[in-house]
């Protein structure tokens, strides 16, 4: 709300705060897209932006929050807040009036700190300095459970928000190893931290119950839930971008737990310092489409004036991307996740997709080699009668002719979101031949009702 820019080294903006200033982008996107959206508010924190544990109340003007909140529901939009996990923040390096110094040496928090292999305080291992200085603390420990219940408290009896990515951070809701003999953990890392994990996330649960909430407001993590929280965390900021520093993110995870837990397509961090976006503007496309057909919500980050932009930590003054093509290219896609794909794309069992014959789109990464991805992205999906539906994805500026393994020998081709245009495709060869026309979606579904 307040960072032009990602990180520490950020200009502060009244581009969208006080808060209500940012209702007209809200309402700008609700109607591009025709469909509920969910601002996600990065450095909104009452303490300090980024300043772990003590996130409420929200910075500023509380007010002025609520007006705000209660503007997107009468809408018909929603509110999150990212959080930063479970860290200790001594002293922001963002609000320079922030620090807990004297708290921490006056309360002896020190003893609920991890520690390293010598026994000694290790400094916060994500975010620090210029962001903040701090430690993280461990989870076993009772105080740690406490407060990190009693800030959810403080914001789901204080206001009407929808979602937390309260773990921002613990990565998959996970904690990083501690190696105290204080806490009543074995020294070494192993199940206990997902146990006292848990620990922290059922007293969370027990919060929403007393309030009355648990089926209101959903809490989450950065990156995929880890397969033991996935009953816990059922919302989460999935983020497979930063898989394209070392190669190309492969959909194993949603292929294993999609039907369980679905995620969102994150803010897209680190995008920026991989690929650049002015020689390759079809990489914003590819990371939509690669999003949406495995199953995750579509995110969006804006710069000034509502605009959309690469990610989030890309600077205000670069260029933004083309905003009627990739407004029209979400808009399209949503479509699809709330009609005719709502129920393989929520509920689905991803299943191995038939083979497809395309082209390939390549782009030079910052830190040597090359993407090479084909140039239409696919998935498929088994759900509900038995249908099974494949997913094909044109992500680029023109039409394409590609081919389908015809493993069955007749399919239906959707060629719109509501399902209303279809044809019947039939094998050529062992191939069914068909035109995906740019940016754009279709489907192709087998099994019951299909022929």
């Amino acid at each position: 709300m307040r960072g032009a820019t990602a990180g520490g080294k950020e200009s502060t903006t009244a581009e969208y705060y006080p808060y209500t200033k940012a209702l007209y982008a809200v309402r700008r996107l609700h109607e591009k897209f025709d469909s509920p959206v969910m601002p996600l508010l990065c450095h909104w924190e009452g303490t300090a932006p980024w300043a772990p544990p003590y996130v409420w109340p929200p910075y500023g003007d509380k007010g002025d929050f609520d007006r705000y909140v209660a503007a997107l529901h009468e809408n018909g939009d929603y509110i999150g807040l990212y959080c930063s996990g479970i860290a200790w923040t001594q002293c922001s390096g963002i609000e320079k009036t922030y620090d807990r110094s004297a708290e921490f040496e006056r309360e002896g928090l020190a003893k609920i700190m991890q520690v390293d292999t010598d026994g000694v305080l290790r400094p916060a291992l994500i975010c620090g300095m210029p962001i903040r200085r701090g430690y993280d603390m461990c989870p076993a420990c009772e105080e740690t459970k406490r407060i990190a219940a009693d800030e959810l408290e403080k914001i789901v009896e204080n206001s009407d928000v929808d979602y937390v990515q309260f773990f921002d951070q613990n990565l998959g809701g996970s904690t990083y190893p501690c190696y105290s003999g204080e806490h009543g953990h074995p020294r070494c890392p192993g199940k206990w931290q997902n146990e006292a994990m848990r620990g922290i996330f059922a007293r969370m649960q027990e919060v929403l119950k007393r309030h009355g909430k648990e089926k209101k407001v959903l809490i989450g993590c950065e990156a995929d839930a880890a397969e033991c929280f996935v009953n816990d965390l059922r919302f989460n900021d999935s983020r497979h971008n930063i898989g394209y520093f070392v190669g190309t993110p492969v959909s194993a995870y949603n292929f294993l737990f999609h039907e369980y837990v679905n995620n969102f397509m994150g803010n897209q961090n680190t995008s920026w310092v991989i690929v650049d976006f002015e020689k390759y503007p079809d990489n914003l496309y590819y990371r939509l489409a690669h999003s949406f057909s495995q199953g995750d919500m579509l995110t969006v980050v804006l710069k000034e004036g509502g605009k959309i932009h690469w990610d989030w930590c890309t600077p205000w003054t670069v260029k933004e991307p083309d905003q009627e093509g990739v407004g029209r290219f979400i808009g399209h896609l949503s479509d699809w996740r709330r009609h005719y794909g709502r129920e393989a794309l929520t509920y689905g069992k991803m299943c191995k997709p038939e083979k497809v014959f395309c082209g390939r789109y390549r782009e030079s990464i910052y830190y040597g080699g090359e993407h090479d991805f084909p140039s239409v992205v696919t998935h498929k999906y088994e759900y509900g009668d038995g249908r099974k539906i494949q997913f094909l994805t044109n992500f680029l500026g023109k039409d394409q002719k590609i081919g389908v393994d015809a493993a069955v020998k007749s399919c239906c081709l959707i060629e719109d979101s509501r399902g209303e245009r279809r044809g019947r495709l039939v094998a050529q060869k062992g191939v069914f031949w068909l035109t995906v026309p740019a940016r754009s979606c279709v489907a192709l579904e087998y099994g019951a009702g299909t022929q």
